[in-house]
């Protein structure tokens, strides 16, 4: 199970698409089994994308 700090690689389904994508998040915590990340990027301009939930591999 990933812990706090661990970067981990996620599927994000864009809010705006159907398309599923591989993305990099870090852990922020894990409790009884759930796993709350953050995505992160290296792009500077990026402002927030929504995305679902999904299961982090």
């Amino acid at each position: 199970m990933p812990r706090g700090g661990d970067v981990v690689i996620v599927h994000v389904q864009f809010g705006d698409s159907r398309e599923i994508k591989l993305r990099p998040a870090v852990v922020l915590f894990e409790e009884l089994g759930n796993v709350v990340v953050a995505c992160i990027t290296s792009n500077l301009k990026m402002k927030g994308i929504p995305f679902l939930r999904r299961k982090v591999l």
